[in-house]
């Protein structure tokens, strides 16, 4: 987009096998790139993510269960992490119905304190208090803090802060107690991409041990994805399970402009939205 860019030439290939040069604005990696976002953007290149049932998260869950076990008895710790990581992102991205490259924002400092797995004095619900720290789509570009609050266990069974403890464990033992919740061997933000053989090994093998969790016409490499498939299986799921509408967007962060962000001291901030506590919960305790 820049001067120098737009004197410079551009080399590509015709139709009749030639190589032609030309400086034609419109042919620059630049535009090139923002028209594919504006036919993204508007609509006419679509790729829906399909939506991760309840049933496929279940059994998520009872195998990653089985792989737990197995490396507990064989004290791999090494396998014990990377279970637990693989079980932390399928359950807060369903649970908290997030976009897949939200879930590595997940902050590990503070989350202990956060992990609630019985009732409080107050009669709250057993929960997961979890801090998110980025930018967010449809938001300021500045970093911002979001809190969301999960329920201990779903009415489906799903068990997040039974994974969540057992991660912050096996960090503390590393002795790694803040940061990011998703982090890599020198303490740096794992992306979502860096889950994408896990995940898709994952909806192989619990389809290979029950083909009836998935349409016969699914492709599982094709149709399932990290960004979305978690978010729109809990909304689905929210839905059949009479969870109210303006509750499903609240939680998506549908319409809502600018209500879940907060800045502060994170124990503040925590005070603060434990006010909200039930307005989470209906959402994740119905999963």
């Amino acid at each position: 987009a820049s001067a120098k860019a737009a004197s410079s030439t551009l080399v590509w290939r015709s139709d009749k096998g030639r190589f032609i040069t030309t400086t034609a604005p419109s042919d620059r990696e630049w535009h090139v790139r923002f028209m594919s976002g504006l036919h993204s953007r508007i609509g006419d290149r679509r790729k829906r993510d399909a939506a991760i049932s309840i049933e496929q998260m279940s059994a998520v869950q009872t195998f990653l269960e089985v792989e737990w076990r197995d490396a507990t008895e064989q004290q791999d710790v090494t396998a014990q992490r990377q279970i637990a990581k693989t079980a932390c992102f399928f359950l807060i991205g369903y649970c908290g119905s997030m976009r897949g490259f939200e879930l590595p924002k997940a902050l590990l400092t503070g989350l202990k304190h956060g992990l609630h797995p019985e009732a409080g004095p107050h009669g709250h619900r057993p929960h997961a208090g979890i801090f998110f720290l980025g930018r967010f789509k449809a938001r300021s570009n500045a970093e911002k803090k979001i809190l969301v609050f999960l329920a201990a266990v779903t009415n489906s069974g799903l068990r997040l802060v039974l994974w969540l403890e057992r991660l912050v464990k096996l960090l503390e033992d590393l002795e790694i107690f803040s940061g990011w919740l998703f982090q890599d061997g020198d303490g740096n933000q794992r992306t979502m991409s860096s889950f994408s053989e896990e995940f898709y090994r994952i909806l192989f093998a619990i389809r290979e041990e029950d083909s009836t969790l998935f349409e016969p016409t699914m492709d599982i490499m094709e149709d399932y994805h990290l960004a979305r498939s978690l978010r729109r299986g809990a909304t689905t799921r929210a839905m059949n399970a009479g969870v109210s509408q303006p509750d499903i967007d609240w939680i998506n962060r549908w319409n809502t402009e600018g209500e879940e962000m907060i800045d502060g001291p994170m124990r503040v901030i925590y005070s603060d939205r434990k006010q909200m506590l039930e307005t989470f919960l209906r959402f994740s305790q119905a999963l």
